[in-house]
């Protein structure tokens, strides 16, 4: 199966801040293009702007379907033994009646 990797980013200009124990340490640096590689910078651009739109919608299904998860969670606790919905106040009848509709 093959590895999953993060977007890699398009050469240019960068700049890095780390903040460690109240003490930060910000660099400049480059990303220079691998000559191996034929691709033009505009299309390692656009490639890295289509990984960065793919990953965005991974996490907005992954987020979708934990809260999915969270619903189903909080639906499946109010069940009873018997894995029922328990009925409302007022008649079982009239519950029965309104699930069927």
């Amino acid at each position: 199966m093959p590895q999953a990797s993060a977007p890699v980013a398009p050469p240019g200009k960068y700049f890095v801040q780390l903040n460690v124990a109240g003490q930060t340490r910000e660099e400049a640096f480059e990303v220079r293009k691998d000559p191996r590689v034929s691709a033009s910078e505009a299309d390692l651009a656009a490639q890295f702007t289509l990984w960065m739109q793919a990953r965005d919608k991974v996490s907005e299904s992954t987020d979708a379907v934990n809260r999915l998860r969270e619903v189903r969670k909080q639906w499946t606790s109010g069940r009873g033994s018997r894995g029922r919905r328990t009925p409302p106040s007022g008649s079982r009848r009239a519950w029965r009646r309104s699930r069927r509709a």
